[in-house]
């Protein structure tokens, strides 16, 4: 959802770099980034905090020792003490910025509206919390033009946070696309399978997830990813090691999106 449905990507950006600037620090380079993107909340902070630490302690001014240096740092920012507490200073900061700033990315209505209107069965999997999904989409809501998320009942919205996800187990691990189809295929008397799903993503990380689950998949990388990756390096993920029946594509735009060439 974020960064591909709506543009909240940025957001996430925005408070990172502003905690780094708090510390004397560069924009947290794309490289990083990427490993960040689609993971739950705990799980990305768990990638940031230990390049922020070492990051403060080789610009501090009397190199101390990293324990001393740690004992100092924690206790002027607390939340610089776990990923727990780093994600939960985060998420503070960001539900602060989410509510009226998140709008619909190209192609992402025009997407919507063409699968809702021909029967398609269609989930929605994001690694956000449902607190947070609320805030995100809540504004988006409210008008005749904007009720695109309501296209997804409540079961066919699976969180982060939902409890049939495993404890460490988000992205890349499949299990939150193995329990969007779970959702999809309740009730159903033609249950569909993994490899008749088209996943739909911005991150690295979720096109792992995807083809982890044995599923297609189209990706829409954000430009700095594509600068950051390469070519060569975003061309090798078409490929599905272990199911070369199995599809990728990679789009600039979700308005790129050619509907007819997945019979949709």
């Amino acid at each position: 959802m974020d960064g591909l449905l709506i543009d909240s990507e940025h957001i996430y950006t925005e408070t990172i770099n502003e905690i780094a600037a708090e510390h004397g620090l560069p924009p947290v380079p794309w490289a990083l980034r990427i490993k960040m993107q689609g993971r739950p909340g705990p799980a990305a902070a768990a990638v940031i905090l230990p390049w922020l630490i070492s990051q403060r302690h080789a610009t501090s001014a009397d190199q101390q020792d990293l324990d001393q240096f740690l004992l100092q740092l924690t206790t002027e920012f607390p939340y610089m003490e776990s990923p727990e507490s780093f994600f939960a200073e985060t998420t503070r900061r960001q539900r602060a910025k989410w509510p009226g700033r998140t709008q619909f990315l190209p192609g992402a209505l025009p997407l919507l509206e063409r699968l809702s209107s021909n029967g398609t069965p269609i989930a929605l999997a994001t690694s956000t919390s449902k607190p947070n999904f609320k805030l995100k989409t809540g504004h988006l809501r409210t008008t005749e033009s904007s009720k695109q998320f309501d296209l997804f009942p409540n079961h066919l919205v699976i969180t982060g946070d939902d409890p049939r996800i495993p404890p460490g187990r988000g992205k890349p691990a499949p299990d939150i696309w193995l329990v969007a189809l779970d959702s999809l295929n309740a009730g159903r008397q033609d249950p569909i399978r993994p490899e008749e799903c088209l996943v739909f993503e911005d991150g690295l990380i979720g096109v792992t997830a995807a083809k982890s689950a044995g599923m297609n998949f189209v990706w829409v990388p954000q430009d700095e990813v594509r600068k950051a990756l390469g070519s060569e390096t975003i061309e090798a993920q078409l490929l599905h090691e272990e199911n070369a029946l199995l599809s990728g594509q990679v789009l600039e735009s979700l308005s790129d999106f050619d509907p007819e060439k997945y019979n949709l």
